[in-house]
């Protein structure tokens, strides 16, 4: 299954910059720390990972994780592609109850099976 208005997400660049892709974040620096040694990935690269987010968005399949009050999560799993390096992406949405856009919640390389 898609995700619902998936052709149409935001995706808060500071999610990328200052968290996900930043040493210096107090909890963003672990997933930082992954994307660097997995991917080569740091804050200059955001634009490249969002890119990716928004394909993986509107053409991959999603899982719906939870359903509440506040909207929909939902997961999305992809292979990301940097250079000569590749990881499985895991990205975290919610589709909210009041009709307002998609958003990106969540991003991290995935854990490797076994």
């Amino acid at each position: 299954m898609k995700l619902p208005g998936g052709e149409s997400v935001q995706i808060d660049p500071r999610k990328l910059v200052d968290y996900a892709l930043s040493p210096t974040h107090p909890v963003g620096k672990h997933k930082a720390r992954l994307f660097a040694s997995r991917l080569g990935l740091t804050q200059a690269d955001a634009p490249a990972l969002e890119a990716a987010l928004r394909i993986a968005a509107a053409s991959q399949d999603a899982t719906l994780i939870k359903s509440d009050a506040w909207g929909q999560r939902w997961q999305i799993d992809f292979m990301f592609q940097f250079g000569a390096l590749s990881a499985m992406i895991t990205s975290g949405w919610i589709v909210p109850a009041d009709g307002s856009a998609v958003r990106l919640t969540s991003v991290f390389i995935a854990r490797d099976p076994g």
